[in-house]
């Protein structure tokens, strides 16, 4: 069973299943621009340089979206700037499990309120978005123009506040929730204003404005309820298309990347340089050898550096003998520079 790769969109996706007997793909060294022997690149890193190229192009896919679909820019005026008034619920629950009885309280007149938002922005509630004339499914959820999700699952919920908001249940604003899904830029804007328009918004997340490193953009409201706070998503069908894909891909690098010395964020948005060394699909783990090859080959610092970045000990990803072949090389491109620099 080698590494298994789904494609979706057209790139390719993780799969963290590998055989403890697959032989590795051979890469060929370079010294002073000669071929000097060969070692052997792991599977392991073959499959984690193939899923780094795969979440690059799905970003740079996920970008190019962004500035098809929004070209006026209506997100980033400054009456949508992203702010925030409380931090907290205001509620009188002593625990969770009174919050959820809020919660629930408050669900009918959550829903009543953002359908007559949606149909007052000119749209039908119960449209389904399209994107190439396909549904939009994420986690099999197919998104309508609104789309009213029922009650967070306590367990779920549990977990969070333990990890996340460090056992103060008041901080979770999500028991109630629902997106909004539209096809244009400009009926985003339509709805945004309808919504902060009720005098209710206690927090406004523009991503649309500031994307995620991953490119995804979105616009998370927080609106107080009947005295509780509920979360709104507002999407662009054609982003939120491909946000599951994307986050398969950065679950991937968050649990790789779990014990290394700076965030996994960090960790990728500096090997961003090696988006090409990946394999193509059909081609295998073998392409990757051969990529990795050739940059030892050409000698490029920048790109050498963020691949000794990303198999460095520090990360977590752990190729001791690439990253002293890296190691080696780096120092020789630097005194081949220095040594032209003083002729």
């Amino acid at each position: 069973m080698g590494c298994q790769m789904s494609s979706v969109g057209g790139v390719e996706s993780p799969s963290v299943r590998l055989s403890q007997t697959k032989r590795p793909s051979q890469i060929k060294l370079y010294k002073s621009g000669k071929e000097s022997g060969t070692i052997g690149l792991h599977p392991i890193t073959g499959m984690n340089i193939a899923n780094l190229t795969g979440m690059i192009a799905l970003k740079n896919k996920i970008n190019g979206i962004a500035a098809k679909m929004l070209p006026e820019e209506i997100m980033n005026q400054k009456r949508f700037a992203s702010f925030k008034e409380l931090s907290e619920q205001d509620s009188a629950a002593k625990n969770l499990e009174e919050l959820y009885v809020e919660a629930e309280a408050a669900l009918p007149e959550f829903e009543e309120t953002v359908r007559r938002i949606v149909e007052e922005s000119g749209l039908d509630p119960d449209f389904y978005p399209l994107v190439e004339g396909k549904k939009v499914v994420d986690d099999d959820v197919v998104f309508k123009a609104l789309t009213v999700n029922s009650l967070k699952r306590m367990e779920r919920t549990v977990v969070k506040v333990k990890n996340k908001y460090d056992g103060n249940f008041l901080r979770v604003f999500d028991l109630v929730r629902c997106s909004i899904t539209v096809e244009t830029e400009e009926q985003l804007g339509r709805v945004l204003t309808k919504l902060l328009a009720t005098g209710n918004v206690v927090r406004l997340k523009n991503r649309f404005a500031t994307p995620l490193p991953s490119g995804i953009r979105d616009c998370l409201l927080n609106i107080k309820i009947a005295g509780h706070i509920c979360e709104v998503q507002l999407h662009l069908s054609y982003i939120i298309k491909e946000k599951g894909e994307m986050h398969t891909f950065y679950n991937f690098f968050r649990e790789l990347f779990s014990d290394a010395s700076e965030s996994y964020t960090d960790i990728l948005d500096r090997t961003e340089v090696l988006g090409d060394l990946g394999s193509k699909r059909g081609e295998g783990e073998g392409s990757v050898a051969a990529n990795v090859s050739k940059l030892l080959h050409e000698g490029d610092l920048k790109r050498l550096r963020g691949l000794g970045h990303l198999v460095g000990s520090k990360t977590g990803f752990g190729d001791e003998d690439l990253d002293l072949e890296i190691r080696k090389r780096v120092k020789e491109v630097i005194e081949a520079e220095a040594l032209t620099t003083r002729i």
